[in-house]
């Protein structure tokens, strides 16, 4: 077992993703970057800012720390610390921060081979 303490890991800006798709006020700390079967990453996503609006052929899931916002792109929800959330692959996708607090919300993903 490994303990990553969140503080040894530099926040990194997401301004796009590979596609070039941008994001706005958000930052990411790959917390578990190589694990044999997923990525676990975390966000945080300053008022009024958001993820890059994306799809993928993936499925992951998102757990909600702190903060509150909405999903952008497909179906609209609004979510809250304590929530979780699972986006199938091809979802079209982007969480925004809608709240006065960041939004910071663990996101893991496969291993990409």
């Amino acid at each position: 077992m490994r303990i990553v303490r969140k503080g040894d890991v530099r926040p990194s800006p997401v301004e796009a993703d590979d596609r070039g798709v941008p994001a706005e006020k958000t930052f990411i700390q790959v917390l578990v970057p190589d694990g044999p079967n997923f990525v676990l990453r975390l966000f945080t996503v300053a008022p009024g800012g958001h993820t890059p609006l994306h799809a993928h052929d993936w499925e992951h899931g998102v757990y909600i720390v702190s903060g509150a916002g909405k999903t952008a792109g497909g179906v609209e929800v609004d979510f809250s610390a304590g929530d979780a959330l699972y986006v199938a692959p091809g979802d079209v996708h982007s969480l925004v921060c809608t709240g006065k607090e960041p939004l910071e919300f663990i996101c893991v993903v496969p291993q990409k081979p």
